[in-house]
């Protein structure tokens, strides 16, 4: 339309004022954009519409590495989950940044930490990573929010030489922080698993954790103690049995009758066990969806999360002669493998599990043929936030390291 005779001047598609270009609306991703700019080349809005179409942000797989968007159901309503994972080193964290605009109401969370891993030579299984969750739903309000994976404890690899046992790495710690702006947080901070004893007096205690280390050797020794509310605590040597301790798991301490010791022909008690984790299915099997990373470990019609790792047991009858872990991310304490079969012992990522005690040493556990190896790792921790899809506007998530 003109006015006065003469033309509008025409708007430089490339500036913020103008309107949105065909590259500009490809940066932004798809969905990003109202339904009725998909498939328009070239769309001038008048300010009034434009105002009316914000740009909500979205979280596609890909877009950020090791951050996942959800959808899922609760108790008949819609809800979003955003699920952030650890994707680095054993004895790493992944770090990212949650930029809230627009306040977000009915947040729940789960936050685990990385599980500890097991004690190598006589070595007692890894505590499984806290498990902490607020008491009530959280209202987060316009801010940046630091959100920390951390990733599981390292068991570092030794020779078989005397006086070379070594109790397993604690695992690392996960939280939710206001960083810049927001809500001070409560309940959102998760201590790492303890890591399991050896069999050395300097070495045979379980370290302390959000669940506690199981204690090594075949001697008196402690389990690691965990932090209140967060986990249980690691299991004393069987030194009659000749079994090391289970790392506690979140639900339960090490020694307990665990699932798997129920579901078990043996069904005796066993120090040497590790600690059940907590059933999450509902948040597991959300973060799960659409190809995304196997969050929680499956036993029956369960999904759990938080297992402490299982000690060594040298009156099992097994093959591998392995005290059983809790469900939830734990691993056996196997003797007499290789290093071409050593993962099996290692925590399950995204779990928060702890590794597994370490008996004996193999003959190929170094290059040069020499007797050594490792216990197991523990497993990494992972982060999940769920709140009401209505009213609520998803944030925009960023990768720190």
């Amino acid at each position: 339309m003109e006015q006065n005779g003469a033309a509008p001047p025409e708007r430089d598609p490339t500036t913020r004022s103008g309107p949105l270009s065909v590259g500009r609306r490809r940066a932004l991703g798809a969905g990003a954009l109202g339904a009725g700019a998909l498939g328009i080349s070239s769309l001038v809005l008048p300010p009034t519409q434009a105002a009316a179409s914000p740009i909500v942000p979205t979280l596609d797989d890909g877009d950020v590495l090791g951050a996942y968007r959800r959808s899922g159901d609760v108790a008949g309503t819609a809800s979003t989950y955003l699920v952030l994972t650890h994707t680095g080193a054993v004895g790493t964290d992944s770090t990212y940044d949650v930029v809230v605009t627009s306040t977000l109401t009915g947040v729940e969370a789960i936050v685990v930490a990385g599980g500890g891993a097991g004690g190598a030579g006589q070595g007692g299984g890894g505590g499984a990573g806290g498990f902490a969750t607020p008491d009530a739903p959280l209202t987060l309000t316009p801010g940046t929010y630091r959100v920390v994976v951390g990733g599981g404890g390292e068991a570092p690899r030794v020779p078989a030489a005397s006086g070379s046992y070594l109790r397993g790495g604690n695992g690392r710690a996960s939280s939710i922080t206001a960083f810049s702006g927001g809500t001070t947080l409560t309940g959102t901070s998760a201590v790492g698993g303890g890591g399991g004893g050896a069999g050395r007096d300097e070495q045979r205690d379980g370290a302390d954790g959000g669940s506690g280390g199981g204690a090594g050797g075949y001697v008196e020794a402690t389990g690691g103690t965990a932090t209140p509310d967060q986990g249980g605590d690691g299991a004393e040597p069987d030194t009659v049995n000749l079994r090391t301790g289970g790392g506690g798991g979140a639900e339960a301490a090490g020694g307990t009758s665990n699932l798997r010791r129920a579901d078990a022909v043996d069904t005796d008690f066993r120090s040497s066990d590790g600690g059940d984790g907590f059933d999450r299915a509902e948040w597991c099997t959300a973060a799960r969806s659409e190809s995304g990373p196997a969050v929680g470990e499956a036993y029956g019609s369960g999904l759990y999360l938080a297992g402490g790792g299982a000690g060594y047991d040298n009156k099992t009858g097994s093959v591998n002669n392995a005290g059983l872990p809790g469900v939830g991310g734990g691993r056996g304490g196997y003797g007499g493998k290789s290093v071409a079969n050593e993962t099996q012992q290692d925590g399950l990522p995204h779990t928060g599990g702890g590794g597994g005690g370490l008996e004996d040493f193999y003959d190929d556990g170094f290059e040069d043929g020499t007797r050594g190896g490792r216990a197991g790792h523990g497993g990494s921790g992972v982060v999940l936030l769920r709140w009401p899809t209505a009213g609520n506007t998803f944030p925009s998530v960023s990768r720190v390291s």
